[in-house]
């Protein structure tokens, strides 16, 4: 493993995304997690991609679990600046992209994430009705 890319691996630290709210999530490590599952390369890329397409004013990465299966993934979260439009063709770029680059157990592993921020904060949603 490129040593540059196992620190910025470790960068983030580690983290668990729990979607059930009625169990502590147990702390898993983004690096391990690659090594564990050989998504290391998989994960540089998706961040390559994440970086290069949609240019986040933040990035970070977890492991998240759904308690229902045991399944586990990472999460690429991004916040980037732009219309909805802009983001929506961006994601689709990734998207393309990201399914050349990946094979399929590998590709379902790695989830992007991504929350648009207007310059002054996150854009509000408006009611439904």
């Amino acid at each position: 493993m490129d040593t540059n890319l196992a620190a910025s691996l470790l960068e983030v630290g580690p983290g668990v995304s729990d979607y059930s709210t009625d169990r502590t999530p147990a702390v898993c490590d983004v690096a391990a997690f690659c090594e564990r599952h050989g998504l290391t390369e998989f994960l540089a890329t998706s961040i390559r991609l994440a970086e290069q397409i949609f240019e986040p004013i933040s990035l970070t990465k977890e492991v998240a679990q759904d308690y229902e299966t045991d399944d586990q993934w990472i999460v690429v979260r991004i916040s980037v600046r732009g219309s909805a439009e802009c983001v929506l063709a961006a994601k689709k770029r990734y998207t393309a992209e990201w399914v050349a680059a990946a094979p399929w157990p590998q590709r379902h592993q790695i989830r992007l994430s991504y929350n648009i921020d207007s310059p002054d904060g996150p854009i509000p949603i408006p009611p439904v009705g």
